[in-house]
């Protein structure tokens, strides 16, 4: 088994590990799954890079399906290091296959990714920041990209009337757990900050940018004094009253503990 055997072997090899280690729990079973574990985890990578365009697979469902067999491995090697401790650049490809999978979020492609998906990818970085957090600070502009194109799927996804609250609070979550991790972080989310400011500008629904105002001050309280006066040069003076009126509201709810 290898990265030319044909797709539904290695679909279906990805899937029976997935269930053997969540079922085995003899130590010297374990100790056999340990020793596959990094070649799966590459198939893994693979599968989901192969099957990114969402158009060129047979149908949407089985592009889901696969997508959420693949995470869920993924998730569990993430969650029981007695198999496999991932490298930094593990880590780094965990969170390239999630930014992968939402280039289909846009316009032009009109695909709608199942809330399943988006969850999914959420509880993947979720579970990084919980088990991998100094694997993390080495990759931080791919946890960037990764939390960038979770954002920019819900920003548009309510322009064709999908419900995206449970995706937001989703999100919300993961961006609650930044703070503890602000030194690090910080001068990437702030770009992160600044992206959400243009869909603000643009076609953003106020329904989505009200619920989405949790997730972004989480955001904003990993900024220092600096990266804010940094934005505010970087912005322009449309974008900057935007910022403010949310900014503010940033402030009453700090001050009233209300997050």
């Amino acid at each position: 088994l290898d990265l030319n055997s044909p797709l539904l072997l290695r679909s279906s090899a990805v899937y029976c590990f997935h269930m053997m280690c969540n079922t085995v729990k003899g130590q010297s079973q374990r100790g056999i799954l340990s020793a596959l574990a990094t070649r799966l985890l590459s198939i893994a990578f693979d599968l989901v890079y192969r099957v990114t365009n969402v158009q060129s697979y047979q149908s949407i469902e089985d592009w889901t399906i696969q997508i959420l067999t693949v995470q869920g491995m993924m998730r569990t090697l993430i969650e029981k290091n007695d198999l496999i401790l991932l490298k930094g650049c593990d880590v780094a490809n965990v969170l390239a296959t999630v930014s992968s999978i939402f280039i289909n979020s846009s316009p032009e492609v009109k695909i709608k990714i199942d809330e399943k998906v988006y969850i999914s990818s959420c509880n993947i970085i979720g579970s990084l920041l919980k088990y991998y957090p100094k694997q993390l600070y080495s990759c931080t502009p791919s946890l960037s990209g990764a939390i960038r194109a979770l954002l920019n799927h819900v920003m548009l996804a309510s322009i064709d009337g999908h419900d995206d609250r449970k995706m937001i609070q989703e999100f919300t979550k993961i961006c609650e757990i930044l703070p503890e991790h602000k030194d690090i972080f910080k001068k990437h989310l702030m770009h992160t900050v600044l992206f959400f400011v243009e869909g603000m500008e643009s076609s953003m629904d106020s329904k989505v940018k009200t619920q989405l105002e949790p997730a972004i001050f989480f955001l904003l309280s990993t900024l220092s004094e600096f990266e804010i006066k940094q934005m505010n040069t970087m912005m322009k003076p449309t974008a900057r009253v935007l910022l403010q009126t949310v900014f503010r509201n940033f402030q009453k709810n700090q001050y009233k503990g209300q997050f």
